[in-house]
């Protein structure tokens, strides 16, 4: 599973910085996205509630 570092981590000895992609086995995937270091790259984003605007007076 391609995964998106989100917060420094180390994983195998190799120090990971936010902006990597690397690609890890699911359970390596689950562990970094439960302790919020990464997020799920190969699922799809969720999708955003459209924003209400505001009643303007003319």
């Amino acid at each position: 599973m391609r995964v998106l570092i989100l917060q420094q981590a180390v994983l195998a000895g190799q120090m990971l910085v936010p902006g990597v992609v690397v690609d890890v086995d699911d359970a390596t995937a689950a562990w970094l996205i439960e302790a919020g270091a990464a997020q799920a790259l190969d699922q799809p984003a969720p999708e955003s509630q459209p924003r209400k605007r505001a009643k303007t007076q003319e």
